[in-house]
This record gives structure tokens, C-alpha cells and sequence, in this order.
């Protein structure tokens, strides 16, 4: 009897098993399929938008030109930014389905399907399969974790790599009682996904993980009274194991020489990491403040929700609490880190995108209190109504301008700025539909909360809107800002594609014309034995062998009119293109 009831027992444990395995894989199944369906479809629709689109891409392209996957360049010079690893990815993408703007992407929209597949597997282990699901939610249905899945920068692809690490070392961590090569295996796990990391975007994918374990260590000890020993010899071996991963690649970019031509990656690498600390580069600074105001705008709906989810939760399950403690300590190790850098841009602080969701996926299934603060619905309408009134804005902003019913000299006295705002786009009603659907939905959402008190269907309704009007943006709305913005060089630059000349833009930074010009590498600097300071100079005046072709924005065309050499062959929606004969 005894033995027939264990069989029953483990046969009824492995039945739930399998089920729940089925559920699982089901589940994933599905999602995979609609991040696909959100992600992937119009990729190439627009073109990658200067700088950190395009730059990236353009390594990529370079690479594949010259066949030299060892070291990163932009203009075939060598590029101290960034390490390679995303670059690699870019490449193998461009080599299957060509050099473009799908290609570039297309890595970033596979991240995307990775993470939300990955984050719903975690929370459903973490909590259950509701958890899960509305991890997932919360991440795929916030406006900038969404958007960027759609991007071809870096950090997607980054921020997947820590977020791996620091999961891996939550597991390490979680079984400090166990013994045996599996809880070690995790830390080699860690390592090798923080190694990555660090090939990806340099030595800050080791120092966000590792000043989140000391976050973790710090407040354990607070909670235990001091009586928890920091961790130094995982963390050594976790160093050594990153090391060996990222290594051989900065050991082979120190080797590649110091002279003009080839540079010095680790001297340059190490000066631009520190001019991004000090200084905001090219204009990107701001205030300390700047990423807290990102963050609560920028991952709304998730944002509203979180906060509710950062005091103390004492009845969840231990494993959850722990988790959750990691998740504030990479959270604020994010924003202190990011808000000391001086160069302030949106996407620094994406990683802190993981924790947000969490902590709003944790609000939204706490059943056991009453979580939901007074505040935060009128935070959440306020935020989804200023959100609405930029999609609706812009396209307003269009239709006026298609009527001739505004006067740009009005505006701005900025020549550039009022050349631009006279081009004809040609808006059209139906890009109301974007602003004016968010709007009704946003309206939808309150009548729901307040006539049924229900916060879960709130949210579900604004999670949902937010993940269709992202892609509807894009599609509607985004086009028509980059007319303004970048669409004149553009088509100039494909416009000289295979052209036997030299391109280069005039009083403004841009790699829009290496990309879409498809520059070779005969056209390059190094090619005209010219160090890369002074090109643009041995063009405008040098003895060239070439013809040269060159783009100014209107406001600063004034400079270069009178160039000798220099002729004007066109001025168009604020740009003045110029052109110099071969010598």
C-alpha cells in the first residue's frame, strides 16, 4: 500500500510537472510570437538616425568592406568608443540579409523577443505564471523599453547581457547554503555574460553588476547586523572569468600599433570614457535629476505603477524579497551612476528598464494589501495625457505647416530652424489617429478604474494601448520628424552612392554620410595619407584627386559661400550643398 501510494505520489508530481512545462513552453511560444509580430515588421521603414544608430551600423558595414573583424573603425579609422561584440552581431546580420537599415535593427528586435520570453521563464519561477505574465506586460507595454527594441543602439543588447549576469548571481547568492558544482557553475555563468558585456560597451558592464552585488552585500549586513561576510573570493573569481571573456580583444587592440594610421584603442578608449564622465559631450548634458525624469516618463505605464512596489514587503516569499532587493540595488546603482556622469543621454539609464518592470509587476500582483496609492492615478492620467499631446502635437504641428498657416520667421529667428519648419512634409488627418486613440484610451482607462475600482484592468488597458501606439508612431508620425530632421542629406548622400568622390559634412558632426554614400575605403583619410583632424581642411583646400562634395546647414553656410573652389549646386530644407572640383 505504502509503495503504491508513493508511485501515485511522484506519478501525480510528474504530471503537474510535465503540465506545467506544457504551460510554460506555451506560454513563451506566445509571446515570442507577438514580440515578433510588434518587433520585427517595418524595421527598415526609416532610416537609422544619426549618431548612435548610424555609427554603429556604419562599423558594422565596415567591417564586412574590409574584412577586419579585429578592431572598430568609423570612416576606416580606427573608433576607441566601443569594443566589437554588437558590431560582430550587426555584421552577421548585415551579411545575410545586406547592408541596410533591417539588418541593423534586426539584432535589437531579436533581443527583444529573448528578453520578454526570458523575464516572463523568471518571474513565473520567481512568483508564478501571472507574475510572469505581467512582467512581460509591463516591459513589452512601457513606451521606451518598447521603442527600442525597434532600435539598432547598443544597449538592448547590453543591458541583456548584465541583466543575465546579475541574474545568475541572485541564483549564486540565493544558494550560499548549497554545496556542489552547480552554484558554482552560476558564477561561471555571471562571468561569462558580464565578459560579454564588457566587449560590448567596455568596463561599465563589469561595474553596474559588481556595485549591485556590493548594494546586495552592504544591505545584507545591515539586516543581519553586520554578522554577513562579504563575498571577496566570488567576486575575484567572477573578475578573472569576465577577464578571460573580454581580454584577448583589448589585448589585441593595445598591439595594433600607436601610429597615425592605426591609433591607439586603449589610450583613446580610456581618454573618451573619462571626457564622458567629466564633460557632456557634444552637447549632452543636463541636470543630476535628468534620468529620474527619463525614467518616470519614459517607461510609462510601468513607471506609475513601481513605485507602489519600493517599501517593504514583508509577506512575499523569501526568494521574492531577495529578488527584489536586487532589482532596487541595480536600480539606484543606475541612477547614481548615470546621474554623476555629466553626459546626460536617454538610453544610458535603459538598464534600470529591468527593475521597473518588476517592481510594477510585483504591484500588480500583490493581492494581499491595498497597494495602490492615492496619487497614482492622477499620475498615471497626467503622464498618458502629456504623452498624447505629443503624438497629437506633431502631427497638428504638419498639417499647419501644410497650410501655409504658419510663418516660420514667427517662430524662431534661427535660419535653420525656419527653413526646416517650411518643409513640406504633407501631413495628413489620419496621423491624428495616433494621438487621438491614445487620448480615448487613456480616457477609457479612468472610466474603468473608477466605475469598476479595478487597477488591474487600468493598467491592462494602458499597457496594451502603449505597446499598439509605439509601432503606429513610427509608422505615422516618426517619418514625418525625420523630413525635417535628416531626410535632405540623406537622399543626397544615396544620391552619390558609387560615386568615385568625397563626402564630408561641413560645421556639424554626422556619420550619415559614411553609411548611406557607402564611403569605400580609398575615399577615407587614411587613403589620402591625411591624419583625421585634418581632412575636412585638405578638402576644402588641399590638392585633391577627386571630386569633393560637401553638406552645411543653412545657418552656417555663410563661412564656406566664399571658399575659393567651393561652388553651391543646391539649397534645400535648410541644407546647402557644395561641391570642389578634383585639383
Amino acid at each position: 500500500m505504502q509503495g503504491w501510494c508513493g508511485r501515485y505520489r511522484w506519478s501525480w508530481v510528474a504530471a503537474v510537472t510535465a503540465s506545467n512545462r506544457s504551460s510554460a513552453v506555451r506560454d513563451g511560444a506566445l509571446i515570442a510570437a507577438i514580440a515578433a509580430f510588434s518587433f520585427i515588421p517595418w524595421l527598415g521603414r526609416l532610416h537609422l538616425f544619426d549618431w548612435d544608430e548610424i555609427n554603429f551600423a556604419e562599423a558594422a558595414r565596415e567591417m564586412l568592406v574590409t574584412g577586419d573583424y579585429r578592431r572598430v573603425q568609423i570612416g576606416f579609422q580606427p573608433f576607441a568608443e566601443k569594443p566589437p561584440l554588437f558590431m560582430w552581431v550587426q555584421a552577421s546580420s548585415m551579411r545575410i540579409f545586406g547592408v541596410g537599415e533591417f539588418a541593423a535593427r534586426l539584432p535589437n528586435a531579436i533581443v527583444g523577443i529573448i528578453t520578454l520570453v526570458g523575464i516572463y521563464l523568471l518571474g513565473r519561477r520567481l512568483v508564478d505564471r501571472r507574475f510572469g505574465l505581467w512582467w512581460a506586460l509591463a516591459f513589452g507595454g512601457s513606451l521606451l523599453p518598447n521603442l527600442y527594441f525597434r532600435s539598432g543602439i547598443i544597449d538592448p543588447f547590453f543591458n541583456l547581457l548584465i541583466f543575465a549576469g546579475i541574474v545568475a548571481l541572485f541564483e549564486f547568492e540565493h544558494q550560499r547554503h548549497t554545496h556542489g558544482l552547480s552554484r558554482w557553475a552560476l558564477l561561471l555563468i555571471a562571468g561569462i555574460s558580464i565578459g560579454l558585456a564588457v566587449l560590448t560597451k567596455g568596463p561599465v558592464g563589469l561595474l553596474l553588476p559588481g556595485l549591485t552585488w556590493v548594494g546586495i552585500v552592504g544591505s545584507g549586513k545591515r539586516e543581519a547586523g553586520g554578522g554577513k561576510p562579504a563575498p571577496i573570493v566570488p567576486m575575484l573569481i567572477l573578475i578573472a572569468v569576465a577577464a578571460i571573456v573580454a581580454a584577448p580583444w583589448y589585448v589585441l587592440a593595445a598591439q595594433q600599433g600607436t601610429g597615425a594610421s592605426s591609433g591607439n584603442f586603449i589610450s583613446g578608449f580610456v581618454t573618451r570614457q573619462l571626457e564622458l564622465l567629466r564633460t557632456g559631450v557634444a552637447g549632452h548634458t543636463g541636470p543630476w535629476y535628468f534620468h529620474f525624469i527619463v525614467l518616470a516618463l519614459g517607461c510609462f505605464p510601468a513607471s506609475v505603477f513601481a513605485v507602489s512596489a519600493l517599501g517593504r514587503f514583508v509577506e512575499d516569499p523569501p526568494k521574492v524579497r531577495d529578488f527584489r532587493r536586487w532589482m532596487i540595488s541595480l536600480l539606484v546603482v543606475v541612477l547614481v551612476v548615470f546621474s554623476l556622469v555629466q553626459t546626460k543621454i536617454v538610453h544610458y539609464s535603459s538598464l534600470a528598464y529591468f527593475p521597473i518592470t518588476f517592481l510594477a509587476a510585483l504591484a500588480l500582483t500583490d493581492v494581499k494589501r491595498a497597494w495602490w496609492p492615492r496619487y497614482s492615478t492622477p499620475v498615471a492620467v497626467v503622464i498618458g495625457l502629456l504623452w498624447a499631446v505629443v503624438f497629437l502635437a506633431l502631427p497638428v504641428v504638419g498639417l499647419v505647416i501644410a497650410d501655409n498657416q504658419l510663418d516660420p520667421t514667427r517662430v524662431t529667428p534661427d535660419p535653420f530652424v525656419r527653413a526646416v519648419l517650411a518643409v513640406p512634409v504633407g501631413s495628413s488627418p489620419l496621423d491624428l489617429v495616433v494621438g487621438g486613440a491614445y487620448l480615448a484610451v487613456i480616457v477609457v482607462a479612468l472610466g474603468v478604474l473608477r466605475r469598476r475600482n479595478d487597477e488591474k484592468q487600468f493598467a491592462v488597458v494602458l499597457f496594451a494601448a502603449t505597446a499598439i501606439v509605439v509601432p503606429l508612431a513610427l509608422v505615422r508620425i516618426a517619418p514625418k520628424i525625420e523630413r525635417y530632421t535628416q531626410a535632405t542629406p540623406i537622399a543626397f548622400y544615396e544620391s552619390l552612392r558609387g560615386c568615385d568622390c568625397y563626402i564630408a559634412p561641413l560645421g556639424f558632426k554626422s556619420y550619415a554620410h559614411l553609411f548611406y554614400a557607402r564611403i569605400s575605403p580609398e575615399h577615407s583619410a587614411g587613403a589620402a595619407g591625411v591624419a583625421p583632424d585634418h581632412f575636412e581642411e585638405w578638402l576644402l583646400s588641399g590638392p585633391i584627386d577627386r571630386t569633393a562634395y560637401f553638406v552645411s546647414k543653412i545657418d552656417k553656410a555663410d563661412r564656406w559661400r566664399s571658399r575659393p573652389g567651393l561652388k553651391v549646386i543646391l539649397e534645400r530644407n535648410g541644407f546647402v550643398f557644395f561641391r570642389r572640383a578634383a585639383q
